[in-house]
């Protein structure tokens, strides 16, 4: 299983309920690695899942950069700010899907740093946060984690 989640005291539906390694719907723990993207036998990137209440980090590692491609790129997410109809995106017969998360004001206003393997880093913002997956069943599973946290955190769907 590459993404799990655990509930102990989610039960409560309020906004203000911070989503956390202790809140959530799923039995399992809460992994290390919450998503992995493969190319044959090689992964290209993972996802990492780090912080508390609403106000969460998301990794994304590339262990094997170009010599000019990114290697960390690092979300801050606040998930009250996203809409919790989450989108998937998916190549079957690549074995890509994406989670495509969206602000619900469409404003570039999460923070994102990205490191390049030189070392350089680049500031960023953006309204859409993109998790990548090897296989439709974790993506959706993710997906459904993710959405009930946003709910969860006072995340609304886009007015249009």
């Amino acid at each position: 299983m590459l993404f799990t989640l655990r509930c102990d005291a989610c039960r409560n539906e309020r906004a203000e309920q911070p989503f956390s390694r202790r809140n959530s719907e799923v039995d399992d723990e809460l992994s290390e690695v919450h998503g992995e993207l493969y190319r044959g036998n090689t992964v290209v990137f993972t996802n990492r899942i780090t912080g508390s209440g609403c106000k969460l980090e998301l990794v994304t590692n590339h262990p094997k950069p170009t010599a000019k491609g990114a290697k960390n790129v690092v979300s801050e997410l606040n998930l009250g700010d996203f809409d919790p109809r989450v989108k998937i995106d998916g190549d079957d017969d690549q074995n890509e899907y994406e989670v495509q998360l969206e602000r619900t004001d469409a404003q570039m206003k999460t923070h994102e740093m990205m490191e390049y393997s030189d070392g350089q880093k680049l500031e960023m913002w953006t309204a859409q946060i993109d998790v990548f997956f090897d296989s439709k069943e974790s993506a959706d599973r993710f997906a459904k984690a993710i959405s009930h946290a946003i709910t969860l955190c006072g995340g609304n769907a886009a007015p249009f």
